[in-house]
């Protein structure tokens, strides 16, 4: 061979693995790059989880703080009151005790059950004095409604606030406070939320299943002035956030236009909101409950 061609060859193998050598790098590049990409998506996917159970565990901590809030307040209201929906009982503590056992019947309930505490005169003075803005208590049988009730200023502030004035999704039963007569007007509209828990006015919902309203058609309140006031559930229905029967000015014809019922001095009606289980936030839920007693 010629030494130019020999030459020609080297120089040719020289290049050639020149060319190797650099692609090399290129493979070991790409192969680190996506190493990395991995790596990535493992941290961020990791960062993702921790962050929405960091927000699982602070959703069911606000839960229990307000279960067991209700649960203290129930304690304190049944201390000194007796009082069973089912069997339309309303008796206060410093009655005798023959004459609570013999007006519960054989059909007991928690809220007729003795509960061992201090006597007070008046049933509600603890409640009225942890919350002026108490107007009376709540109860629904069967359902987990057993609440008290409260009036604000406005709409807003009890809608994150407790019964105690916690702040807390939970928010407190409030009617509007726009209705100055309380339970003595002839149309009383009263709030509280649907919770994932089933707390608060969850149950409402299931009022749209004509079965269940029959298996708990009676509403219970105990004004602070101690009246019992027993309410019949005739009607329920889905409506939205802009349904005029949120309009007080409104409230009536539009109760009217749905019922057929006219509220005035001689029929007194509650309707009781919540929202429901659906992705539309506007939507709303109704029911619709006639004064029997």
């Amino acid at each position: 061979m010629r030494a130019s061609e020999k030459l020609a060859s080297e120089q040719l193998a020289s290049e050639k693995l020149a060319s190797e050598q650099l692609k090399k790098p290129n493979a070991n590049s790409r192969s680190n790059m996506g190493r990395i990409f991995y790596v990535i998506l493992v941290v961020v996917g990791f960062l993702l989880i921790s962050a929405a159970s960091q927000d699982l565990s602070a959703i069911q901590r606000e839960d229990a703080t307000a279960l067991s809030e209700y649960d203290e307040l129930r304690e304190l209201f049944y201390m000194t009151t007796e009082f069973s929906g089912a069997n339309s009982i309303y008796t206060t503590a410093d009655s005798r005790p023959e004459e609570r056992a013999e007006s519960r019947g054989a059909d007991q309930s928690r809220a007729g059950a003795d509960i061992p505490g201090p006597v007070q005169h008046d049933p509600f003075a603890g409640l009225s004095e942890l919350n002026p803005d108490f107007i009376g208590w709540i109860a629904i049988d069967g359902t987990g409604i057993d609440y008290p009730v409260v009036r604000g200023r406005d709409n807003s502030y009890y809608l994150s606030a407790t019964f105690t004035g916690s702040s807390n999704p939970a928010g407190s039963i409030f009617m509007d406070h726009n209705l100055e007569r309380g339970f003595d007007a002839p149309l009383c509209l009263l709030y509280g939320h649907n919770m994932r828990n089933g707390s608060m006015f969850a149950p409402l919902n299931q009022y749209l299943d004509h079965a269940f309203m029959e298996e708990h058609p009676d509403v219970y309140i105990i004004t602070t002035e101690g009246v019992l006031l027993v309410y019949r559930v005739f009607d329920a229905r889905r409506t939205d956030m802009w349904d005029t029967t949120y309009d007080i000015d409104l409230m009536v014809s539009s109760f009217t236009a749905v019922t057929g019922y006219t509220p005035g001095d001689a029929s007194r009606f509650l309707l009781l909101s919540t929202c429901t289980p659906s992705a539309d936030r506007s939507e709303r839920m109704l029911v619709y409950a006639a004064l029997v007693g």
